[in-house]
C-alpha cells in the first residue's frame, strides 16, 4: 500500500472510519495503521458517483494514547452483565448497557423479554437461553419473528461459544438456504450474522462454507463478510484487496486449509494477531495462562481494554 502519499489522520479520526467500516483496504504495522478510504473531500464534479480514494495512516503512538476509559464503542463491551438472568433483567428494566445497537429500540426489547420471561421465572443459565433461541427458530410462525432476534442479539451479547449452533439454526432457515423447510424474514438472520461476528466461533466458518455452493448472491453478501472479519490478521480480507476471489467459495476453502486441525486454543493463538481488536480482547480472555508468550504480546496492545485484561489475566 502506498504510504509515501497517505494522509494522516488522528486516532478519534481512526476510530469513526474504523466503527463505521469504511475501510476499502486496511493493513496493521507495528509501528501505525495504514487504510484506503473513499475521500469524501474531494471536489471532482461527479457528485454521487464520485469513487475517489485517499489512503490515510495513524501512527500507532496515537493510538495508545487514545482515551479510551471515555469512549463507549469500548468501555461498554467490559460493562454487561455476564449472568444471564442479569443481562435479561437489564433490558427489561431498560438499564442494559447496549454497545452493539439491538434490533428493536430499548422499550420494544423490554417488552419483548418481559413476555418471555416474567419476574417470577429465573434464568439459571445461558443455556436456557440458548435452548429457548433453538425452539423459537425451529417452532417459528410470525409472532415469533422479535422474540428470536431478540434472542439472538443477546446471545451474541455473551460471546460464548457454546452459543454458535442455536445462530447457526436461524441461519439454516434463511431465505439463501434453498433446502430449509421454511425460510425466516432477514431480520432474525441478520442479527444472528451479526451474533455470529462477536462470538467469533471459527469453527462456524466450516459450516458456512457448506452453504456457499448452493447460495445465491444475497447469502454470499451475507456470509462472505464475516469470513472477511474472523480472519482478518495484519491485512483485511477486503473485496477491494482480493477482487474477484473474495466471493470464490474456493478461495475461502484454500484459505482455511492450513487451519483445518485448529483446536479453540489454537484459533485463540490466531486471534492475538486480528486485525479487529475486539478479537484481540478475547483473545486475552481465552488464553490459557500458560500462553505467556502472547499475553505478554498483548500487554503491548495499542487498545488499553485490550491490554488492560492481558495485564490482569497474568497478573493472577
Amino acid at each position: 500500500m502506498p504510504a509515501n502519499s497517505s494522509k494522516i489522520i488522528d486516532a478519534k479520526q481512526f476510530w469513526e472510519l474504523y466503527f463505521h467500516n469504511k475501510f476499502l483496504r486496511l493493513e496493521r504495522h507495528p509501528d501505525k495503521y495504514i487504510g484506503e478510504v473513499f475521500d469524501k473531500t474531494s471536489s471532482s464534479g461527479k457528485g454521487l458517483f464520485d469513487n475517489n480514494r485517499i489512503f490515510v495512516e495513524v501512527n500507532m503512538d496515537d493510538l495508545r494514547v487514545y482515551d479510551y476509559e471515555t469512549d463507549g464503542r469500548f468501555t461498554q463491551l467490559i460493562k454487561r452483565p455476564v449472568k444471564a438472568d442479569d443481562a435479561v433483567q437489564a433490558i427489561i428494566n431498560q438499564s442494559y448497557p447496549y454497545r452493539d445497537a439491538a434490533p428493536f429500540g430499548k422499550e420494544r426489547m423490554s417488552e419483548l423479554f418481559l413476555q418471555m420471561y416474567p419476574s417470577e421465572l429465573k434464568i439459571d443459565s445461558l443455556e436456557i437461553l440458548e435452548g429457548t433461541t433453538f425452539a423459537l427458530a425451529n417452532e417459528y410462525n410470525q409472532d415469533l419473528s422479535q422474540p428470536l432476534a431478540g434472542h439472538a442479539w443477546l446471545l451474541g451479547e455473551f460471546r460464548q461459544r457454546s452459543s454458535t449452533k442455536a445462530l447457526l439454526n436461524i441461519i439454516h432457515y434463511a431465505p439463501f438456504v434453498s433446502s430449509a423447510q421454511y425460510h425466516l424474514p432477514f431480520t432474525p438472520i441478520d442479527v444472528a450474522f451479526s451474533a455470529l461476528w462477536k462470538i467469533n466461533d471459527k469453527f462456524a466458518l466450516w459450516d458456512l462454507l457448506k452453504l456457499l455452493p448452493s447460495t445465491d448472491d444475497s447469502g454470499k453478501r451475507k456470509i462472505i463478510p464475516l469470513f472477511e472479519r474472523l480472519l482478518s490478521t495484519n491485512v483485511l480480507l477486503s473485496l477491494t484487496q482480493h477482487d474477484d476471489n473474495y466471493y470464490e467459495t474456493k478461495f475461502w476453502e484454500n484459505y482455511l486449509l492450513p487451519m483445518k486441525d485448529f483446536s479453540e486454543r489454537d484459533w485463540d493463538s490466531y486471534d492475538a494477531n486480528s486485525l479487529f481488536w475486539e478479537l484481540r480482547y478475547l483473545s486475552a480472555i481465552r488464553l490459557p495462562l500458560n500462553k505467556t508468550d502472547i499475553l505478554n504480546k498483548l500487554i503491548s496492545d495499542e487498545v488499553s481494554i485490550v491490554s488492560d485484561i492481558a495485564r490482569k489475566r497474568l497478573a493472577t
